[in-house]
């Protein structure tokens, strides 16, 4: 999610006044899910997601209705693209609307009527000052392909801070698995931008994974995952792993793996709000996957459902009382 610009001429527009009420808080929400061009996941589980996420009773079929709306009033132009023929969608006034500083490299295909030239020389404000600092970030970087390829495995990201944010955050998560992010696939991809992670949860997890070495060869567990796709699927779990090893870490008053072992393993506040955060993220997707007209689909994921909901509140009762 990111900032965007609401202008007073949003509430003077015949076309929003065209959209139902719900249709327009919505289509607030597609500009602070759309990336730097403009360009978002279209499907209503994503955008359910995004801007009724506690709205229980509001329904995919309403959602798809109000997608509809959209694309109607020529507010959205709805596109496929992708090896996967995943359906997107540009926000047709974005470009004339927000002024992005620094925009971001989109990793999603643009829609056919553009190309990435003629949206970048829109979207591009930059002075030539900072075109040519650019140009001094890019020779760091392939100074840092040049160590890699000699054998240098550890790249640090320390001379990146010129980067676009997202480049940057999807360059620490890289590296936690060992795939640069030109080398991402489409799945991979999508599952970033929904995920939407921060810059500091990002260097987190680098940081997390930095340990997995030293501590894996002194036979510590494999707290791990090394496929991409499953780090973002599962990222809240493997964020409060992160976490938990580096506060023990910090507790037992040590760096490495081997403070982190000894340290405590009492739990903190904070990593029962973890808890709370992960079982409110498992509940909602059961909602969003297995519940249909009013009913679970199948049967036994309302006692799946049931079960996390009781253990929420266990975690909230003992969250209240430290």
């Amino acid at each position: 999610m990111r900032i965007r610009t609401v202008k007073p001429q949003f509430w003077e527009s015949e076309t929003i006044a065209c959209l139902e009420i719900p249709a327009r808080v919505m289509f607030i929400a597609c500009l602070n899910a759309s990336d730097d061009k403009g360009r978002l996941l279209w499907n209503p589980h994503h955008l359910k997601s995004t801007a009724f996420r506690y709205d229980d009773e509001i329904t995919y079929q309403e959602v798809e209705k109000w997608m509809d709306q959209i694309v109607s009033e020529g507010l959205v132009q709805k596109y496929i693209g992708g090896r996967k023929a995943t359906p997107y969608g540009y926000i047709t006034g974005f470009l004339e609307h927000q002024k992005i500083n620094r925009p971001s490299k989109s990793f999603l295909p643009p829609p056919p009527s553009m190309n990435d030239s003629v949206n970048d020389s829109v979207n591009d404000s930059r002075t030539e000052k900072e075109k040519e600092g650019n140009g001094k970030v890019r020779e760091m970087e392939v100074e840092k392909e040049k160590e890699k390829d000699a054998g240098n495995e550890s790249v640090s990201f320390s001379s990146i801070e010129s980067f676009d944010s997202e480049d940057r955050r999807a360059a620490f998560i890289g590296a936690c698995v060992g795939i640069k992010p030109d080398e991402w696939s489409d799945q991979e991809k999508e599952l970033f931008l929904k995920l939407n992670p921060s810059l500091d949860d990002c260097r987190l997890m680098k940081r997390f994974y930095d340990m997995k070495e030293s501590e894996m060869q002194k036979g510590g567990t494999n707290y791990w995952l090394s496929k991409l796709s499953d780090l973002l699927t599962r990222w809240t779990m493997m964020k409060g792993r992160a976490i938990k090893r580096i506060e023990q870490c910090k507790a037992s008053g040590g760096s490495g793996p081997a403070a982190i072992q000894q340290s405590t393993k009492a739990e903190t506040a904070h990593q029962i709000s973890l808890q709370v955060k992960q079982l409110e993220d498992l509940m909602l997707e059961h909602k969003e996957r297995f519940f249909f007209n009013m009913q679970w689909d199948p049967p036994e994921k309302a006692a799946e459902y049931r079960s996390m909901k009781e253990k929420l509140e266990i975690h909230k009762r003992r969250l209240a009382g430290i």
